[in-house]
């Protein structure tokens, strides 16, 4: 019978020997260890604490908080607008009923945008360009990063033997600064605006960016003169954008076609091929800032009321421009907005030079996503003799969200 195996004795050759492996005290003591966390975290902690005392001091806001909450009212607020473009009318109705039904928890309550005067609504980040110093990126280094790079656009583009335009949809705050009230921001009224002052706010230094940007080669159109010499008709022909929402009027869309178009007549002939006529239209467009702005719900809905529009047509149907247009939109929302009636920037601007105008555009992507769309149709592109591009004037404040041309062609290369 097998004998269980015995301990080997204190003295057996054999014996492992485990004492090398036990456990010693540790060479920190409690005091020690709280003490190198506590340095680790003060070399960590005490440049963005001194970093945002500054900017605090300086700015009046720290700049980790300016990046949050700017991506935050570009994602939701793009968000929001591709909802809107491939929901039906009814969809939208429901969608605004289910708000409604589901209470102040199911609108973003936050200060993206806010309401004004008379049932005007602002994007909150407008008013702090306006406002504040340290959101105006035309007085910051910014401001010179974003030049730079739309004076490469300009050089990518003329290397290639395309002429490029460079214009912006003009900031709605500044155009109606009148409509903006105590709610637009911290303090008791950050603009100050009466009701009787009709004039622009714009933000300091923005002349000189735009004169520095023509001076370095870039054609540059402003529509901020001739819209607001245009506001002066308001009361007869209705405002340049829809008081509810971020985005311009028909009216607006209009006038800033006839802008570009005279800028270009004398660069492209008309093609007499191409035949195009207008015709009212009715349209239903939302107030898509609504749905984000510090408003009580029962101070309204979206207004679906039709808006008129002037349609383009072409041999009886909405008129489509294809990759032979000898023209490019590169824009944002804005170039969007109206497109289903055929009433959009584009569809205006062709109106007026007889040429087709293809868009490139994307819901707060005119800066990248619609520029990598154009460079990514090499068809198009070596079609185009003129390209127009056209960002919402907010987006010149976010410096650190610009791609040169080189990356986005790297982009889009195959492999």
């Amino acid at each position: 019978m097998e004998q269980p195996q015995q301990n080997p004795a204190p003295d057996d050759p054999h014996r492992a020997d485990y004492s090398r492996y036990s456990v010693r005290p540790s060479a920190f003591s409690r005091g020690s260890r709280a003490l190198l966390i506590g340095g680790l975290m003060a070399v960590i902690g005490l440049p963005l604490v001194g970093e945002m005392a500054v900017d605090l001091l300086t700015r009046g806001r720290w700049r980790g908080y300016e990046s949050f909450r700017a991506w935050t009212l570009h994602r939701d607020v793009g968000q929001f607008e591709r909802d809107v473009n491939r929901t039906s009318l009814v969809g939208r109705f429901v969608r605004q009923e289910w708000i409604v039904a589901g209470g102040p928890h199911a609108i973003a309550t936050t200060d993206r945008a806010v309401s004004g005067r008379d049932g005007w609504a602002f994007l909150q980040f407008e008013i702090d360009v306006l406002s504040s110093p340290g959101h105006n990126n035309f007085a910051l280094p910014g401001g010179q990063d974003v030049m730079d790079q739309v004076v490469a656009m300009s050089q990518w583009m003329e290397q290639r033997g395309v002429h490029l335009v460079f214009a912006n949809v003009p900031m709605k705050a500044s155009v109606y600064p009148e409509f903006v009230n105590a709610l637009a921001g911290a303090s008791a009224d950050p603009l100050s605006t009466d009701a009787a002052d009709r004039g622009p706010r714009l933000p300091p230094g923005r002349q000189q960016w735009l004169d520095e940007l023509s001076r370095r080669g870039v054609d540059v159109v402003d529509l901020v003169p001739p819209f607001m010499a245009a506001k002066a008709d308001d009361d007869v022909a209705g405002p340049l954008y829809l008081p509810g929402d971020s985005h311009w009027s028909p009216r607006g869309c209009e006038l800033a076609a006839v802008v570009l178009a005279e800028r270009l007549r004398d660069r492209i002939a008309p093609d007499p091929s191409l035949r195009l006529t207008i015709e009212k239209r009715e349209t239903a467009t939302p107030a898509d800032m609504d749905n984000v702005r510090d408003i009580s719900l029962d101070d309204g809905l979206p207004d679906f009321s039709a808006i008129s529009t002037h349609a383009v047509y072409q041999d009886g149907r909405i008129a489509e421009f294809n990759d032979d247009s000898p023209i490019a939109l590169v824009g944002d929302s804005n170039c969007l907005y109206y497109a289903g009636s055929g009433a959009n920037l584009g569809h205006h601007i062709a109106l007026r030079l007889g040429q087709g105008v293809q868009t490139f555009a994307a819901h707060g992507g005119a800066i990248n996503v619609a520029r990598r769309h154009l460079a990514a149709n090499a068809p198009a592109l070596a079609a185009k003799k003129i390209v127009i591009w056209i960002p919402a004037e907010r987006f010149l404040h976010h410096s650190e969200k610009w791609e040169s041309p080189q990356s986005i062609a790297r982009s889009v290369e195959k492999p």
